[in-house]
């Protein structure tokens, strides 16, 4: 079976436009994973064990919120919305996202 529609494109910024699947329809864009709220009680937590400073976590962190220092990466709570797009990236799971304990 053919089809006579156009190959789809996507403009970038992608979440900033509409969608076409794979079936041809729209769907309306989510919200990007740098707009996320922050977790409550919840901090970006990097294990000095782990870490061997590759670096991967840096490279798709949107917001710069890790840098790198020695060979350990660092988190910068303050720009830091907790998208989790570093998690999955780092080689040896030093990161995580946890709950930390709020001063009364």
């Amino acid at each position: 079976m053919l089809f006579n529609s156009p190959p789809a494109t996507y403009p970038f910024p992608l979440l900033e436009s509409r969608i076409e699947d794979s079936h041809g329809q729209y769907s309306e864009p989510r919200p990007s994973r740098s707009s996320m709220a922050k977790r409550p009680g919840h901090a970006m937590v990097v294990d000095e064990e782990r870490c061997f400073g590759c670096a991967a976590c840096i490279a798709v962190c949107p917001l710069n919120a890790l840098t790198l220092e020695g060979i350990m990466a660092i988190a910068t709570e303050e720009k830091c919305t907790h998208c989790d797009l570093c998690i999955p990236v780092c080689p040896v799971h030093a990161l995580e996202i946890a709950e930390v304990a709020l001063l009364a």
